[in-house]
């Protein structure tokens, strides 16, 4: 599968995925010794969303089917979120999962919780 270092789809590595990799594997794999605080992310449609890092890659790859080449990945960097920020989830009285994005400058995180 392809993985996109940058915005402007000018750098893209290709991962090997087998039916054991996962997420955290993908993204090990893309970035530099070093680097920082880094996810992968999915962008379909102009959505985007960041996979969580136990994910197998083969079974997500595998749902999109016919529509897989509509799907691109795209390994995001990002700082830490700073000491004491507070974590708030937000939970509807019927127990309906909501979207929770925390968003800071160069970042932005979504999670479906």
């Amino acid at each position: 599968m392809g993985v996109y270092l940058n915005d402007t789809q000018q750098m893209l590595t290709e991962v090997p995925v087998t039916p054991a990799t996962r997420v955290v594997d993908v993204v090990e794999y893309c970035k530099e010794a070093g680097e920082g605080e880094c996810h992968l992310a999915e962008k379909w449609n102009g959505h985007e969303r960041v996979l969580p890092q136990q994910l197998l890659l083969l079974d997500l790859l595998q749902q999109w089917g016919a529509r897989r080449p509509e799907v691109s990945f795209y390994l995001r960097h990002c700082p830490s979120l700073p000491q004491g920020t507070a974590h708030i989830l937000c939970f509807s009285h019927s127990g309906v999962a909501r979207l929770l994005s925390l968003r800071w400058p160069g970042c932005q995180h979504s999670f479906l919780y």
